[in-house]
This record gives structure tokens, C-alpha cells and sequence, in this order.
């Protein structure tokens, strides 16, 4: 009897010691540097899981520490089995939020919120820095007065299916709103319009959170091909109050001078051009993009890389982000990202390429160089 009560009592101890992990300080900087190194040179995603999971199981990462190991993996799903091991020692809880910007799919970014809610209300964790919590934004934002198109009874032609509710929606308008600036609005809209179906209506909304009209007239070209009410895009004409950006729409709807397939609405002509003039397909991208992936060693990469771009000579940003995001070193990926340059066919959105490098500095050095060629 007391050896079972000796053993139980050792139980409850370890135990203890374990769910007790507290978060007095973060992991020093020379260590968190020595073991990113480590966990980047793994040669797949499921070794540098096992790896980064060990490490956040006995230190506690920041938060920004947590999106730089989060970026290393290729895979979204397996971005976001490591993120919810690292919430449970991340040492600014506040601050995870910034982790979401590691995913490229939105989707997976919200399953990550959902655990984190679940976490906080299950009282397990303890952030040992905290700070009074925000009171949650029950405002709606107030958007301009235009003649927003409704899709009730649309049956016309479409470029995505079923787009996001209110709910959803707004979630997107909130992080929208929090970006310092134009260009940081467009990206977070941009991404999302990738991997989710949104109206007219909606892209005129967040058209209207965008001061220039210059960049209102980007953000309307990047959510052209995933918009759900095709024929109802010429509303969108009401963002523009210069003549110029009204012209500069308008021949962007009709095609200009290059040979394109087009569609009459009521109030503009709307058109999808059926190939880029110098395009890769998407059935050729895939090709590519495992033939690179392929290769074993960092430094054929990117001599087969090259190769191919140089080869090919014509892709679009969204290509050029996603062959970035096949080198596992910074440094490939940087290199990728200045030599694809050249070959990209809408150079205007090349900041989509950002979202592929890993760090800001690597973000600063890429725009630089591409103001330089400007």
C-alpha cells in the first residue's frame, strides 16, 4: 500500500511539473538562430515537424519566433500542426495572432484561431505577460453609399463558386482595416481572394478602404479572376472619380488592344483574356514546379530554376511566389525571387512575392530591387 501511494504521488508531482511549463522568459536569440538553422536544413516537412516540436516543447518562442519556424514548411497543414504545438509555450500569447500571416491558405488560418479559442477558454495556459484584453469590435464598418449589385437570381457567367458570407466577409474587412497602408491592404485582400469567392460587391468594399486610386485600380486587376458575379464588374467603375482611372478601368474591362474574349453587361464590356499573351499554363506550372522540387540539392534548384525560367521567359507573380517557396533556404529564395524578375508578365504585382520570403529584411531587399528596375 504505501509503495502504491509512493508511486502515485510521483505521478501527481510529474504531472504538475509538466502542465506547470511557466513562460518566465523566452529562449535567447543565439539559441532560437541555432536551432532555426537546424530545423531549415531538414530535408522534408515531416523531419522538420518532429524537430521544431521538440524544440517548442522545452522553450518558450515569441511569437514572431513561432511565424519565422512556421514558414520553413512547404505544407499548410503541417504549418498548422506546428502552430498549435507552439501556442502552448509561446511566451506573448497576445501577440499569436501574428502567426496567421504565416498560412497560405486562409482556411487553415482560421482552424488555427478556432484551437486558440479553445485553448483560452479551456483556462489551461497562462500568458505570463499579459494585458488588459481588447474589448471584441461589435462596430460595422461603414462602407460608401454606391450602387452595390446584388447576386439574388445571378445566373450569368462565373469565375469561382459560392462566395464567402457576411460573417466571413467581415472578418476579412477587419484585417483589412489593421494594415498601416495601400499596398499592405491589397496584399491581405489579394490573398485571400485566392482561396476564397468573393462578389462585386464585396471587392468594391474593400476597394473603397484603399486611398489611391492608382492602387484601387490594382486591387480591382488582382481580384478580376476570382470574383463569382463576372458580369456585374463594371459597377466596380464607381471606386474612380478622375477621368483617367474611369479610362483605365474601362479598357482594362474591354481587353484594350490584346485579342480576348468578351462578354456585354449592362453597363461595360467584361473580359477574360483566354491565355495571358505569354503565359504558362497551369497544367505546364505543375510540371515545373516538381521538376524543380525534385531535385535534391539547394544548389541544382536553383541552377534548374533558372533554367526554366530563363526557358519559359513569361509567368505571372502568383507563379513566381509559389516556385519562391520551394527553396528552404532564405537566401534560394531571395536569389529566385530577383532573377524571376524579368520574366514576370505583370510586374505590377510582383509584392505578391513577398509573401514567400521568410523575413522582413528579405522583404526590403526584394523591394528595393524592384523599385531599382522600375
Amino acid at each position: 500500500m504505501n509503495k502504491l501511494l509512493l508511486t502515485i504521488a510521483i505521478l501527481v508531482a510529474t504531472i504538475g511539473i509538466a502542465d506547470a511549463h511557466e513562460c518566465s522568459a523566452p529562449v535567447a536569440p543565439q539559441v532560437f538562430k541555432q536551432k532555426f538553422n537546424h530545423i531549415l536544413a531538414m530535408h522534408s516537412d515531416q523531419h522538420r515537424l518532429e524537430d521544431a516540436r521538440a524544440f517548442v516543447s522545452g522553450h518558450c518562442l515569441l511569437s514572431r519566433q513561432v511565424k519565422q519556424i512556421a514558414a520553413l514548411f512547404h505544407d499548410d497543414k503541417i504549418r498548422l500542426k506546428f502552430a498549435k504545438s507552439a501556442y502552448l509555450t509561446t511566451f506573448d500569447k497576445r501577440n499569436f495572432y501574428d502567426v496567421y500571416d504565416a498560412f497560405l491558405h486562409f482556411s487553415n488560418a482560421f482552424r488555427l484561431h478556432d484551437y486558440v479559442l479553445v485553448q483560452r477558454v479551456k483556462g489551461k495556459q497562462v500568458d505570463y505577460n499579459p494585458r488588459p484584453k481588447p474589448k471584441p469590435n461589435t462596430t460595422t464598418h461603414a462602407f460608401p453609399t454606391y450602387d452595390y449589385p446584388s447576386i439574388v437570381g445571378y445566373n450569368d457567367q462565373k469565375y469561382c463558386d459560392h462566395p464567402v458570407g457576411a460573417r466571413m466577409f467581415n472578418v476579412l474587412v477587419g484585417r483589412v482595416i489593421r494594415q498601416p497602408n495601400d499596398i499592405d491592404k491589397i496584399k491581405t485582400a489579394t490573398k485571400f481572394g485566392q482561396v476564397n469567392c468573393l462578389t462585386t460587391s464585396q471587392i468594391m468594399k474593400l476597394g473603397s478602404m484603399i486611398e489611391s486610386e492608382q492602387n484601387r485600380l490594382i486591387l480591382l486587376r488582382t481580384s478580376f479572376d476570382h470574383v463569382y458575379d463576372v458580369m456585374n464588374y463594371g459597377y466596380a467603375d464607381q471606386l474612380f472619380s478622375s477621368a483617367a482611372y474611369h479610362e483605365k478601368f474601362q479598357r482594362f474591362l474591354t481587353g484594350g488592344n490584346s485579342s480576348t474574349t468578351t462578354t456585354t453587361t449592362t453597363t461595360t464590356t467584361v473580359t477574360k483574356p483566354s491565355q495571358p499573351p505569354c503565359g504558362t499554363s497551369t497544367a505546364q506550372f505543375e510540371e515545373i514546379k516538381q521538376h524543380i522540387a525534385g531535385q535534391s540539392f539547394n544548389s541544382t534548384k536553383i541552377t534548374v530554376a533558372k533554367q526554366v525560367i530563363r526557358a519559359k521567359e513569361c509567368f505571372t507573380s502568383r507563379q513566381i511566389a509559389e516556385i519562391v517557396l520551394l527553396f528552404a533556404f532564405e537566401a534560394g529564395k531571395l536569389e529566385m525571387a530577383k532573377y524571376a524578375y524579368d520574366f514576370c508578365e505583370d510586374p505590377a504585382n510582383y509584392f505578391l512575392v513577398n509573401n514567400s520570403l521568410t523575413f522582413e529584411s528579405s522583404v526590403k531587399e526584394l523591394t528595393d530591387f524592384v523599385a531599382s528596375r522600375q
